[in-house]
């Protein structure tokens, strides 16, 4: 098991307890404000420029990422891009939420299918940046009870975003 899945795994299970405690201690569920929307938008266009980065990249890894993998990983990334694309013009909070919903699957299904390989390390902190950003997201726009930063993620948030800017800067937007 590597780190990725271990994270994942501590991530799913700590946002489980955290859900049941949810009834005991009611968190209220955020007001969007006009700067909170911009920060999630902002977050939704990097983890959809990381994916794209990770998937384009995927194909000089052939050594240890099976092709049928690859294939994976691109179907849900041209599905995240198309969820990046929806949520900008999407202004009401249901749509909002359904958009991330679908982004959160389709992020988990990479990170998912990802876990366990040996990746560069460059490509496991993108992974771990992305399993920090997808709750946060998820929080600010009322998807999520309790705030990702109570539920030990693998980083804070303006960790993962400054790794994820790297990466991207690093490997080239190949979007």
């Amino acid at each position: 098991m590597t780190n990725i899945s271990r994270r994942t795994a501590l991530l799913g299970s700590t946002m489980l307890g955290l859900g049941a405690c949810s009834t005991l201690f009611p968190t209220p569920t955020p007001t969007p404000t006009p700067a909170a929307n911009a920060q999630v938008a902002s977050d939704i266009t990097l983890v959809d420029g990381a994916i794209q980065v990770i998937a384009s990249g995927l194909g000089g890894l052939g050594s240890v990422v099976s092709a049928a993998t690859v294939a994976t990983i691109q179907e849900a990334a041209s599905a995240v891009h198309q969820v990046a694309v929806a949520f900008s013009t999407a202004a009401a909070a249901p749509a909002q939420q359904t958009w991330v919903q679908q982004l959160a699957a389709d992020a988990s299904s990479i990170i998912q299918a990802l876990s366990g390989v040996g990746l560069p390390s460059a490509f496991q902190t993108a992974l771990s940046g992305l399993a920090t950003l997808i709750p946060v997201i998820e929080f600010a726009v009322g998807l999520l009870a309790a705030h990702p930063r109570v539920a030990g993620v693998p980083m804070q948030p303006n960790t993962a975003r400054g790794h994820l800017e790297n990466f991207i800067a690093s490997n080239g937007k190949r979007a």
